[in-house]
């Protein structure tokens, strides 16, 4: 149990010095957009998991609140997927591609060694390729509102134009 207590500390600091470091107050506004909409992503993900049982958490922060994790759902995940949107690369179709293609796996890849090898998460119905094309979709959904949102200037000066 001291050892589920002391990744979660690590985790609020490194995850909370990341995001001092590495958000620009210029792209601040992004990566927050994308940080809220995985936070709700992963918020329903593991409702959903936990509910059907797939899933369960019996070193958390509020035991008496809820059954999830709060550290892993509401902070790492979603601050994995905010960089993933901030560092996006320029280029071709197959290197964007990758990128997106890479940061699922090394979430999943650390979601496989907590199970193996801590309390902080327990899988009784574990599917690799369905967690893994759920965190794919919990990376792509909120990359694809964000690039919505925050479309090139000209695009809202046209905007204006027209009306």
């Amino acid at each position: 149990m001291i050892k589920e207590r002391v990744i979660l500390i690590a985790t609020w600091i490194l995850v909370l010095a990341a995001i001092g470091l590495l958000v620009k107050r210029s792209t601040w506004h992004r990566f927050a957009a994308g940080y809220l909409m995985a936070q709700n992503l992963t918020w329903l993900n593991v409702l959903i998991h936990c509910q059907l049982g797939m899933f369960d958490y019996p070193v958390r922060e509020f035991p008496k609140a809820t059954d999830v994790g709060f550290t892993l759902q509401y902070l790492l995940y979603p601050a994995v997927v905010g960089f993933c949107i901030l560092f996006e690369p320029r280029g071709s179709f197959v290197k964007k591609t990758l990128y997106i293609l890479i940061w699922p796996t090394g979430l999943i890849i650390l979601r496989l060694v907590l199970m193996r090898y801590t309390q902080l998460i327990v899988a009784h119905h574990y599917n690799l390729l369905l967690d893994w094309v759920t965190m794919l979709v919990i990376f792509l959904i909120p990359l694809g509102v964000t690039k919505w949102l925050f479309r090139g200037p000209g695009y809202l000066q046209a905007e204006e134009r027209i009306v």
